[in-house]
């Protein structure tokens, strides 16, 4: 039912629920998971939790959200159920919402190429659950052809030299080294590694990377060792000179590869580390024979420059079919149009120069 995207699969839901639940501040989290069957059979799972808020009340919120910077959320479908399910979905949000178990919906990541997802907004809506639709972070997705050659001729010129010139230097040289762990013990020599140089590179722009989290460092070491089990990590290391440069965690499923997270060694800088390990981790999902390499959310400039094509989320916001709530809700709405018409807006828009992968 996950559909080719790992962020739906129970690795990742489980790990990130047994890790957040525990959290003090989480005391008053409980889960809101859908099961829709039909027959005793089950076609269908809504992954949700309810928060509870001292502004919002109780808050209906995705598995995974927060700092884990979930992508692609969405209830889960059998193939070809998706409409009976979203109406089966919102018609249980609507009998629930009026009973009060829950006062706001709150849902990040949504594309709306997910027709499933489509189907639900539109069936809140018939129930007079108005979904206020926010834009989100992109997620940027780069397809792949049978060969790097091909590849490479779809980039510009400068991408084109950029990739060749790292890949010389320092993959062809035997200068660099690209590993990946082959047992639990090296996934979790791998993801200190990782982590150590992501802080690392954060803490030298003198910003709080996300490991400075030890929830999260806990469930995205949780989740690796899970999915390095069922198959499906991709972990990798560049070493140069012996000394870690750079590392990257995703994710294989189906036709797709996911790159979640990468570190990077400020004291390696100079050397472009992210393009080089770019070339070992582009060429493996060529060798593999994947469609798409997903890049998931963020803009920064080396997605486009890789060929990746942005593909628009959206929040979803909404209010339980009660008054106190559509109040809360309607409150937000006027506070969030003040903030925009107050807002200073600059006269010329000056782009940042380009950063490195």
């Amino acid at each position: 039912m996950a559909g080719g995207r790992f962020m739906s699969r129970s690795e990742w839901l489980a790990s990130w629920w047994q890790s957040y639940s525990l959290e003090e501040k989480s005391r008053d989290h409980s889960l809101f998971v859908l099961r829709l069957s039909e027959n005793g059979s089950t076609v269908g799972f809504a992954p949700l939790f309810i928060q509870r808020s001292p502004i919002y009340g109780r808050e209906l919120m995705w598995l995974g959200s927060g700092k884990a910077c979930s992508d692609n959320n969405t209830f889960l479908y059998l193939e070809g159920r998706e409409a009976e399910c979203s109406q089966s979905i919102a018609n249980f949000l609507f009998s629930s919402g009026q009973d009060g178990t829950w006062d706001r919906l709150h849902w990040d990541g949504i594309q709306l190429s997910n027709q499933g997802m489509v189907g639900l907004g539109q069936a809140l809506d018939r129930h007079g659950i108005s979904v206020l639709s926010k834009p989100g972070p992109d997620c940027w997705e780069a397809p792949m052809p049978k060969n790097w050659d091909t590849y490479l001729a779809g980039l510009s010129k400068r991408s084109r030299r950029i990739l060749r010139t790292q890949e010389k230097q320092f993959l062809k040289s035997g200068i660099g080294r690209v590993w990946s762990p082959s047992s639990l013990e090296e996934v979790d020599q791998q993801f200190d590694a990782i982590e150590r140089i992501h802080q690392e590179r954060w803490e030298d722009r003198s910003i709080q990377g996300c490991f400075s989290d030890a929830t999260f460092s806990n469930f995205l070491r949780k989740a690796t060792r899970e999915f390095f089990e069922a198959g499906s990590l991709y972990m990798a290391l560049l070493e140069i000179h012996n000394e870690v440069a750079a590392g990257v965690i995703g994710f294989w499923e189906k036709d797709r590869l996911s790159l979640y997270l990468v570190g990077m060694s400020p004291k390696f800088a100079e050397d472009r580390p992210g393009w080089t390990l770019n070339v070992s981790t582009l060429q493996k999902a060529i060798e593999r024979g994947v469609g798409t390499v997903d890049f998931l959310r963020g803009d920064e400039p080396y997605k486009a420059r890789l060929g990746a094509i942005p593909t628009p989320q959206v929040r979803w916001l909404a209010s339980a079919p009660r008054t106190i709530p559509r109040l809360r809700h309607a409150a937000y709405r006027a506070g969030s149009w003040l903030k925009m018409q107050w807002q200073p807006r600059p006269l010329v828009a000056i782009c940042p120069e380009p950063g490195d992968a």
